[in-house]
């Protein structure tokens, strides 16, 4: 499977609670529409919560710079510096979109196609009024669990991953899917999560047509981490568990090993698969 991800900064003038609004109803009515030129098989729309939500501070502080010092230093890695580029204002998406289709070239032949760039510079438009910074990123997904009957909306955590210098895109996704998937599979029981999927980025020349229509650039994440719960309140219940604690302790200490925490992008908020028919 192979999702177009479109990540979206609003605008200054844009309140928060405008542009969901606009998303959900005008947005969704316009996805609905243009389907037959888009091609897609599913469309999911991801709304940030509030940045003093505890739950996004408490995960936030998970991945903190102190903690990725501490587990650096103790595997003899260097440690990150404090100052720098950092995680970008712009970065700090406010809302997420996936497109879903069943293989590459269905994605490509969908989106390259003359109905495929109409539909795409429409959706452009809808947005630009908008929305200051946004950046689109061909995915490969990666499905690793998802709990049979789980339904929508969800609550989802998605990290924006940049590969810790100097490892490569291919490094850094190896180590992903291969230790650390292991990792995060074998302490499900503790994280709770119910959904858990890896977002591979690919460079694909053939898209260009389809992004310059879409009017954003591609980014240069190398991956997205999505974990999903029911809700709110469960992630909530976990976290004031001792065992999720520790299991998010031994997520980040194998993280600094392949992901540059500091220039990734944190998410978290509510998953809707919003009934485009």
């Amino acid at each position: 499977m192979f999702d177009l991800v479109v990540c979206h900064r609003r605008s200054r003038h844009t309140g928060i609670g405008a542009l969901r609004d606009h998303w959900r109803g005008t947005r969704t009515a316009l996805v609905n529409e243009l389907r037959g030129a888009l091609g897609f098989e599913r469309y999911v729309q991801v709304h940030r919560a509030s940045r003093a939500n505890s739950l996004y501070l408490g995960i936030l502080g998970s991945r903190s710079w102190p903690l990725a010092a501490l587990f650096s230093a103790a595997q003899g890695l260097p440690v990150p510096p404090l100052t720098g580029r950092g995680r970008g204002f712009d970065e700090m998406w406010d809302v997420i979109e996936g497109f879903r289709y069943e293989s590459p070239a269905a994605m490509i032949q969908a989106l390259t196609s003359k109905a495929g760039i109409a539909a795409l510079e429409r959706l452009a438009g809808d947005a630009r009024a908008l929305v200051r910074h946004a950046t689109a990123l061909p995915v490969e997904v990666l499905p690793i669990y998802e709990e049979p009957g789980l339904g929508w909306p969800r609550a989802v955590t998605m990290l924006c991953l940049r590969a810790r210098p100097p490892l490569t895109r291919e490094a850094m996704l190896e180590r992903w899917r291969t230790t650390h998937r292991r990792l995060v599979t074998s302490i499900q029981p503790a994280l709770a999560y119910r959904d858990y999927e890896q977002l591979h980025v690919q460079t694909t020349a053939e898209l260009a047509p389809a992004v310059a229509a879409l009017g954003v650039p591609v980014g240069d994440f190398d991956g997205i981490a999505w974990l999903a719960y029911g809700n709110e309140g469960e992630l909530k219940r976990g976290l004031l568990s001792p065992a999720m604690q520790i299991a998010n302790l031994r997520l980040s200490k194998d993280e600094v090993n392949f992901i540059d925490g500091r220039n990734s992008a944190l998410v978290f908020g509510e998953a809707h698969r919003l009934d485009v028919r």
